[in-house]
């Protein structure tokens, strides 16, 4: 997906673009206006009054340094040219545009990120809400393999997700004590540029012996991992993530020599385990010779065992007296790595809903809950009761959530016994 901007005979164009915000007053009576965000608008007909504000991000890529410099010189200078055409490859709509607002962000090696603030004054520009939904289940059983619902979501835009949990009730019943639904987006690894927690990485452990949290030195962001080995101890970091069986998974690391004359070993290890958290089999262990103090992107792929309900992935230094910069770690579902996605920064961090009443069906003369439905949309939560259906919002945390475009990954708590299937649904396309 991209957006072409011209202006005085030459074109700029930005790739991967996603609206992240719209807003524009719509008359519903010749005597009343009302304005509202994105979704809501879609409940307001009649003609649309004034210009349409819309900020947008992308990405500006190139093969070098003097050509991203020159992409980006090429952008700037069209949209400081005043009014400029906006057209999108992919919904066949264009719009004259002023730019209220510009920012950029280098990502290495060649990428800059925008966003851009732009007041659409005319044109054929409209928000586009696919009404025919796509749906995405999986069953998470307590003795299974399956951790995730996997929504694949065309657009370019987020979206809110509806969610129907209904839990098996044949044989002994299920027994869901702590229901919970995390959004984790494209990377498994939260906080993956280590930029939150004050003495070490919220969300990350080691296996005795910290390694250090360095300031300055990071990829991106402020920070960076450095794992080392002083004498015969390692000082790691490491974390255990939920995976699905028989799924290929990739995990890769920025990695660089903290000192221009030190060369060292660099060890990133996997540990499969089951449902019960046994160990499934020796651990993996891949090594790569670091000698740069440039980034360099370290990768692995692998398909899960078939009855794996998690990895452990432990990232170390193995040469004596040598510590090594780790940064911008990523764990994804592709047989080989992708463009690095920044779970630190707000809106890619992971997302927990959680509902703080256990859903049972293991004795059905109680009448206890079997069925939760989470309206994203609405920001509204209702559970069967006895066959009935009933507002929880009060025993729910509301961390609603949205999906975003590509590869959403939904993790599922497991049940305590029995099985929940867990059914998203999304619209088809949201642009």
């Amino acid at each position: 997906m991209s957006l072409t901007f011209s202006a005085g005979g030459d074109s700029a164009t930005v790739t991967g673009y996603r609206i992240e915000y719209s807003q524009q007053r719509s008359r519903v009576r010749p005597d009343r206006g009302t304005s509202g965000r994105r979704f809501a608008q879609f409940l307001y007909h009649g003609q649309r009054d004034e210009a349409q504000q819309v900020r947008v991000t992308g990405l500006v890529k190139a093969a070098s340094s003097v050509l991203l410099d020159a992409a980006m010189d090429s952008l700037v200078s069209v949209l400081g040219r005043g009014e400029v055409l906006v057209q999108d490859s992919d919904r066949d709509r264009f719009a004259v545009a002023r730019t209220m607002m510009f920012q950029r962000e280098f990502v290495p090696p060649h990428i800059y990120r925008v966003t851009l603030d732009l007041l659409l004054v005319d044109g054929v520009w409209f928000d586009d809400l696919s009404d025919t939904p796509n749906s995405f289940s999986a069953t998470v059983t307590s003795v299974g393999s399956v951790r995730y619902v996997h929504v694949d979501f065309s657009g370019s835009a987020t979206a809110p997700p509806r969610i129907l949990c209904t839990l098996d009730s044949s044989g002994a019943g299920t027994n869901w004590a702590a229901p919970k639904i995390e959004w984790r987006g494209p990377n498994l690894f939260p906080n993956s540029s280590f930029e939150d927690g004050v003495y070490f990485p919220t969300g990350w452990t080691n296996s005795g012996n910290p390694a250090r949290v360095v300031g300055h030195f990071g990829r991106t962001g402020s920070r960076c991992m450095q794992p080392y080995e002083s004498g015969s101890t390692l000082y790691d970091f490491m974390i255990e993530v939920a995976v699905n069986q028989l799924m290929t998974y990739s995990v890769s690391a920025y990695v660089a020599t903290s000192s221009l004359a030190s060369a060292g070993n660099f060890y990133l290890t996997i540990q499969e385990k089951n449902a019960a958290g046994a160990p499934l089999g020796v651990p993996l262990v891949y090594g790569w010779l670091i000698q740069s103090p440039n980034w360099t992107r370290c990768s692995v792929s692998r398909t899960s065992y078939s009855l794996t309900a998690s990895w452990e992935i432990k990232f170390q230094s193995v040469t004596a007296n040598i510590a090594l910069n780790v940064d911008d770690v990523q764990f994804e579902q592709t047989a080989a790595p992708t463009e690095f996605v920044d779970t630190s920064d707000p809106q890619w961090q992971h997302e927990s809903f959680t509902h703080a009443v256990g859903l049972d069906t293991t004795d059905a003369a109680a009448g206890n809950p079997d069925k939760m439905v989470v309206d994203c949309a609405l920001g509204r939560t209702r559970v069967t009761n006895g066959g009935i259906w009933v507002e929880a919002n009060d025993a729910v945390n509301g961390a609603y959530f949205d999906v975003h475009p590509g590869l959403n990954h939904l993790f599922v708590s497991a049940p305590t016994s029995g099985s929940v299937v867990v059914e998203a649904v999304v619209p088809k396309a949201y642009f």
